[in-house]
């Protein structure tokens, strides 16, 4: 899940769908690296000072079979996504949800990586440098017992 505070932004606010079963936005197969992951969700929230939340969410067919063991983490599979849109289909309203603004991802390296690979792939850019970026995954790690265990 990404987690957006910040700048302005250009897209309209709208209360997520109804979800019987909430996941994480996730994209994996960690083996692949970010470059070759595809994302098969993708949920976001901004807040704007004085703004009211402004919600994003949308499941994405990634076009390629999703391997079990990125189900297993997710829980997202083929039937989930069949028939939803692709990310080329909304690259171009997340693009500019996302502008400007600070971003809160879990395993933030990762999944920012692949954020970045599936906008490259649609010809837009999108870049991390510049913003503030919280990993809570890697707060977790920092103020619990470990050693944590990377993949």
């Amino acid at each position: 899940m990404i987690f957006v505070p910040g700048g302005p932004h250009e897209v309209p606010s709208a209360p997520p769908q109804a979800d019987p079963a909430p996941r994480r936005g996730r994209l994996r197969d960690d083996r692949a690296g970010p470059a070759a992951a595809r994302v098969v969700e993708v949920a976001a929230l901004r807040l704007d000072p004085g703004a009211a939340p402004t919600w994003f969410h949308s499941l994405i067919d990634p076009g390629v079979p999703i391997p079990p063991a990125a189900s297993v983490v997710h829980g997202i599979r083929d039937r989930d996504v069949a028939g939803k849109p692709r990310f080329e289909a909304v690259a171009h309203v997340l693009h500019p949800f996302l502008r400007g603004a600070d971003l809160v991802a879990y395993n933030a390296g990762f999944d920012l990586g692949v954020l970045t690979a599936e906008f490259a792939r649609v010809g837009l850019r999108f870049k991390v440098k510049g913003r503030a970026v919280v990993d809570p995954l890697a707060v977790f790690r920092r103020r619990s017992r470990g050693p944590w265990p990377t993949r």
